[in-house]
C-alpha cells in the first residue's frame, strides 16, 4: 500500500507540473514564437486603440503629403485614413510592424520600428481614389513616402524574461516527463494510472481552450480598449485548438479504455473466486435419532 501511495503521488506530481509546462509552452507560441501575433494582424488592428492610433498618425502624415494650396476637408482625411487602415496593403504592413516589435520585446533588437512605405502609400491611394479624391491620390504617388513609426521607446525588452520563459517550459518537460515515467513503471494498478492520465488530459485540453480560445472572445475583447487588443494576442494562436481537441480526444479513449479493462479484469478475477456451498431450504427432513 505505501509503494502504491509513493508512486500515485510521483504521478500526480508529475502531471501537475506537465500541466504547468503546458500552458506556459501555450502562451509561448502565442506571444513568444513569429508567426501567430503575424496572422492576428488584422484582429489586433481592429481593436478601437490600435486602430485609433494608426488612424491619427496617418491623417497627419497624409495631411503633409497635400501639396500647398490645395485644400482637403479633415473630415475627409480622417475617412480616408479610416479607410486606408481597412485596406489590404495597410493590414500586411501592420503585421510586418507587429514582427518587428515582436522580436525588440523577445530578442532584444534595437533600431526604428515602421511600417513598410510603400504599403501604407498604396492603401492609402486606394483609399482616396474610393473616396473621389483624385488629386489627393496623384499627391500621394508623387509626395514622399508615409512613414508611420512605432514608439521605439514604449516597447519593453524582456529577452531576458523570454529566455527564462522558455528555459522553465524545457526544464518542467523534462522534469514532469521522469515523474510520470516513474510512476507508471513503479505503480501497481496500472489502469488506475492510465486512468488518472486521460483525466489530466482531458482537463488540460478543456483548459487550454477555454484560456486560449473561449475567454478572448466571449469575455475579453467584448470589453473593448487595450483588454481588447490583449485578448486578440491571446487568441492567435491557431495551433492550440487542434492540440487541445486531440488532448480531450485522446484522453476519452483513455479514459474508457482504461474503464473497461478495470471491468473486465474485476469480472475474471470474481470468476475464479470459489463459491462456499449453502443448504437448500427445500431438502428433505432428516431425525437426529
Amino acid at each position: 500500500m505505501k509503494n502504491r501511495i509513493s508512486a500515485g503521488s510521483v504521478l500526480t506530481l508529475g502531471l501537475c507540473l506537465a500541466s504547468v509546462a503546458f500552458l506556459l509552452w501555450a502562451a509561448q507560441v502565442t506571444a513568444l514564437e513569429p508567426g501567430p501575433l503575424h496572422r492576428s494582424a488584422r484582429e489586433v488592428l481592429s481593436e478601437s486603440p490600435a486602430r485609433n492610433a494608426m488612424v491619427t498618425r496617418l491623417t497627419r502624415d497624409v495631411a503633409t503629403a497635400i501639396p500647398t494650396g490645395a485644400a482637403v476637408d479633415p473630415v475627409v482625411l480622417t475617412a480616408i485614413a479610416i479607410d486606408a487602415v481597412e485596406q489590404p496593403e495597410f493590414v500586411a504592413a501592420f503585421a510586418g510592424a507587429l514582427d518587428h516589435v515582436q522580436t525588440h520585446v523577445v530578442n532584444g533588437t534595437i533600431g526604428p520600428i515602421t511600417l513598410d512605405p510603400a504599403l501604407v502609400s498604396q492603401a492609402v491611394r486606394t483609399a482616396a481614389t474610393d473616396a473621389n479624391q483624385p488629386q489627393l491620390a496623384a499627391a500621394v504617388a508623387t509626395s514622399a513616402p508615409l512613414v508611420i513609426e512605432v514608439p521605439v521607446d514604449q516597447v519593453p525588452n524582456l529577452a531576458h524574461w523570454a529566455d527564462l520563459w522558455k528555459a522553465a517550459v524545457r526544464a518542467l518537460a523534462f522534469i514532469s516527463l521522469l515523474l510520470i515515467t516513474y510512476g507508471l513503471l513503479k505503480i501497481e494498478h496500472r489502469l488506475w494510472a492510465l486512468g488518472r492520465i486521460g483525466r489530466w488530459s482531458i482537463g488540460v485540453g478543456l483548459t487550454t481552450l477555454t484560456v486560449f480560445w473561449l475567454l478572448p472572445r466571449v469575455l475579453l475583447r467584448p470589453l473593448g480598449g487595450w483588454i481588447a487588443v490583449g485578448g486578440a494576442v491571446l487568441a492567435s494562436g491557431d495551433l492550440l485548438v487542434p492540440v487541445s481537441l486531440a488532448f480531450v480526444g485522446i484522453g476519452t479513449v483513455t479514459v474508457v479504455a482504461a474503464h473497461r479493462w478495470e471491468t473486465r479484469d474485476r469480472k475474471r478475477v470474481l470468476s475464479v473466486i470459489p463459491h462456499a456451498t449453502t443448504r437448500s431450504r427445500r431438502g428433505t427432513w432428516e431425525s437426529p435419532v
